[in-house]
């Protein structure tokens, strides 16, 4: 079973890449070079709108990146 991709992987992949954790998500724009981040705590409101860049302070996840449950990558499956 795969186990995701490394932070490199996710952000020079052609596909967007997400790493999803129990509190938190990471999002990389390969484009800007900007990785965009997300609380997912319950008290918090989820929506397109809610991705700011990682707060200072905030270590980027380097491992457990993926696309998604329904992708079929190398990466994902």
């Amino acid at each position: 079973m795969a186990t995701g991709m490394s932070f490199v992987e996710a952000h020079d992949f052609e596909k967007p890449a997400l790493w999803i954790g129990s509190v938190e998500e990471f999002l990389p724009n390969p484009e800007s070079g900007i990785v965009y981040w997300r609380s997912r705590r319950d008290e918090e409101t989820q929506h397109g709108d809610s991705w700011r860049p990682v707060p200072e302070g905030r270590t980027i996840p380097q491992a457990g990146w993926t696309h998604g449950p329904s992708c079929t990558c190398e990466f994902c499956r």
